[in-house]
């Protein structure tokens, strides 16, 4: 239950960041809702989907798909995300450039940090 909170309580802010790309890259408003709505309903059918597949999956099967979608994560983070943040920031000092990688690692940090406490 703790899982399915943090990721519907995830997708806001997500939604938001998406959005707020697709602004800067001056799609049109109707295109951004239509995709928006796409993506809300990708998380529940993602999840029922894959219930579905690995509801019978032993624990490394499950880690593989964790390691999987972990992975994606961060691939996209690193190859979508951050050229948009230098192409806006292109005209201002070296420490507001930096800042937002700051806060990436900052973010990873906190993840790792939180995994290590956790065990």
């Amino acid at each position: 239950m703790v899982v399915t909170l943090a990721i519907v309580l995830h997708t806001i802010p997500t939604a938001f960041a998406l959005t707020s790309l697709l602004l800067l890259d001056r799609w049109s408003r109707s295109a951004i809702l239509g995709w928006m709505t796409v993506f809300a309903f990708s998380t529940p059918v993602g999840a029922i989907v894959t219930w579905i597949i690995l509801r019978h999956a032993d624990n490394v099967l499950l880690g593989n798909a964790i390691a999987l979608s972990a992975g994606t994560f961060l691939a996209v983070a690193t190859s979508d995300v951050l050229p948009q943040i230098r192409r806006f920031n292109g005209g201002q000092n070296m420490a507001q450039r930096a800042w937002p990688l700051v806060a990436l690692l900052a973010g990873l940090s906190v993840t790792w940090l939180a995994r290590t406490i956790a065990g």
